[in-house]
């Protein structure tokens, strides 16, 4: 009924994963600071996208059910 779940997993994985190496491309260019080490970048680019992918699964999940396609 409705859309399946799968696929917005797989489009919150994809936009995820895009986000991700968004963020590494923008460190790359960055990284000849040197204000910050590439281990610390890692560190933050990993924080930020685990911050971002949990925020787009709970927005997914939010719009599933207020259009009350929850998983039976």
């Amino acid at each position: 009924m409705g859309v399946d779940m799968r696929m917005s997993d797989k489009i919150s994985s994809a936009v995820s994963y895009s986000w991700n190496a968004a963020f590494a491309w923008l460190v790359g260019i960055f990284s000849w600071l040197g204000a910050i080490t590439p281990d610390w970048w890692t560190v933050i680019i990993c924080f930020l996208g685990t911050i971002f992918t949990g925020w787009m699964n709970w927005h997914w999940k939010k719009k599933t059910f207020e259009r009350g396609e929850a998983d039976q």
